[in-house]
């Protein structure tokens, strides 16, 4: 019996409509999922063909092996199970039948599952997917603290200068969603550390002028040979991230120096249609774990599961010792539909959904109180594409990778944040908005800025003096600063202006000392 079931990117409705499908449901005959119960879960533990049954078993992979003495930093032990690919001599539907039957014979088994195929009809293309020849990085590093402004212009009270770095990517102008998530005047502090590891679960990444991926992390877990991208979506998703910053080309990654790694879990069928699995995605989040990728984008939605494909999938993220940032997905005639992985119930997940540059609500975005937690820009956001290098996609695909980015920019500053101490910065340092009641579980738009200061110790913005707290000292501190702007430091004036308004003038002040006086204990555009 064939059950109508779909994973989609959530990409913007009319895109979506144009590229994908739903299409029926079949699985995969080379191999079936098999998930071993906890308290049979050991260290080093083997299995073989003749644990289950060696006329139909060719081999048993352990996707997940731990073994005494090696380190575990990478999984949560209360957790971790272990999972198996049994796979088949003879791939037929009727040996995966029996394959099953025979994995429950063994009272170790909590779960022996299809490798089920997920497709969806993918638009044709011609493109070769070659390596792209960049010419050489040109690199340079921004001034921090000549500059109130954070480029080389004059400072004056004008409308047209922005508090904040101000790189020389040529397509910074068009990246308002940098400036929406403050990640812009965060850069003031904080561009990242190349010792943290994001990986990127998609369709692939492509060689790219702006994308500096790392190839020998980067693993392909589809049956077909490549990194490239199929679709164009992971390398999209990539340049959001960690795109190549101040190399006088292209767009600003909101994490400058990051280590970004390529999880493919997407492929094509010979029909052209893009297909994953389960086994797939479970598959790279125990990779993630095994090689101290502490931070995962999963820009994917995973619809009608099944009870045990939900057992997999979440006691792979229960295990995995890290953060996964995941979008909340796109229907326009049904945004509070939530679906996989953002309805699991785990700390270890951020779910994102999208907004436009004025804070408005995407018209396909999905949303819930329950299971969203916090929303971001993700409509109009330029990035890294191919062939065509650079261009503005919309989607909470879109949004979730600036909560990535910002996750990762924490991670350079305190390499041992938990993934509970990354959450915790992240979600604690939203601005609360009251249209978002309702919305997202946090009522509130992702706050980059907020989230690098506490992380570095400081009170938040309005902490001038940058001692960790905010008192009347900071008020008297922004009045004159504000009188004597030309000899503001960047990061000064990035802690005087707490309204975010792009001019340092006597209200900052007055609302620091709101602020100090504790009628004003969170900043945001509103508080004037």
């Amino acid at each position: 019996m064939y059950i109508n079931i779909f994973i989609y990117f959530p990409c913007y409705a009319e895109t979506l409509s144009e590229i994908y499908e739903e299409s029926q449901r079949e699985f995969f005959t080379e191999n079936i999922m098999v998930l071993i119960k906890k308290e049979y879960s050991e260290f080093g533990k083997e299995y073989s063909p003749a644990d289950f049954d060696e006329e139909l078993i060719e081999s048993v992979e352990v996707i997940n092996q731990i073994n005494p003495g090696d380190d575990t930093s990478g999984y949560d032990l209360d957790y971790w199970q272990h999972m198996l690919s049994l796979n088949l001599k003879v791939p037929s539907e009727d040996n995966v039948e029996k394959a099953i039957k025979a994995a429950y014979d063994n009272p170790e088994v909590q779960v022996a599952h299809k490798n089920y195929r997920y497709t969806l009809e993918h638009e044709k293309e011609t493109v070769d997917y070659g390596e792209i020849n960049a010419s050489s990085d040109v690199s340079s590093v921004v001034e921090i603290g000549t500059n109130a402004f954070g480029n080389n212009d004059t400072i004056a009270s004008s409308s047209t200068q922005r508090i904040g770095v101000t790189p020389n990517d040529t397509e910074f102008d068009e990246q308002s969603a940098i400036l929406f998530s403050k990640a812009n005047r965060a850069w003031a502090f904080a561009t990242g550390n190349s010792n943290v590891r994001v990986g990127v679960v998609d369709t692939g990444i492509n060689n790219h002028e702006d994308l500096n991926i790392n190839s020998t992390l980067s693993k392909n877990f589809t049956d077909k040979p490549g990194l490239n991208d199929v679709a164009g979506h992971g390398t999209r998703v990539a340049g959001i991230i960690g795109a190549k910053t101040n190399n006088s080309r292209g767009i600003a990654g909101v994490c400058w120096n990051v280590t970004i790694v390529n999880l493919k879990v997407y492929q094509l069928d010979e029909d052209g249609e893009l297909e994953s699995s389960i086994f797939w995605i479970t598959n790279a989040i125990n990779y993630a774990s095994q090689n101290s990728i502490k931070l995962l984008n999963m820009s994917l939605e995973c619809a009608n599961l099944d009870s045990d494909e939900i057992n997999m999938l979440t006691t792979a993220v229960n295990g995995f010792n890290g953060l996964i940032i995941c979008a909340a997905g796109n229907d326009a005639n049904n945004q509070t539909n939530i679906q996989y992985p953002s309805q699991i119930s785990s700390g270890k997940l951020i779910s994102v959904t999208s907004c436009d540059n004025s804070g408005e609500l995407a018209a396909d975005a999905k949303y819930s109180p329950v299971y969203v937690d916090i929303i971001t820009q993700g409509v109009g956001v330029e990035t890294t594409s191919y062939p065509t290098l650079y261009e503005s996609r919309s989607g909470t695909s879109y949004a979730a990778p600036f909560v990535t980015g910002a996750a990762a920019l924490l991670l350079g500053i305190n390499p041992n944040y938990t993934w509970m101490q990354l959450r915790t910065a992240i979600l604690g340092m939203v601005d609360v908005d009251d249209d978002y009641s309702g919305i997202v579980a946090m009522s509130g738009k992702l706050n980059i800025l907020q989230s690098v200061l506490i992380s570095l110790g400081y009170g938040g913005v309005g902490d001038v003096d940058m001692n960790g707290s905010i008192t009347a000292a900071d008020s008297r501190l922004a009045l004159r600063i504000s009188a004597q702007l030309e000899t503001a430091t960047l990061q000064e004036a990035v802690m005087v202006d707490v309204n975010y308004d792009d001019l340092i003038t006597a209200a900052d002040a007055q609302i620091i000392l709101n602020m100090a006086a504790g009628t004003a204990s969170i900043v945001s555009e509103e508080l004037l």
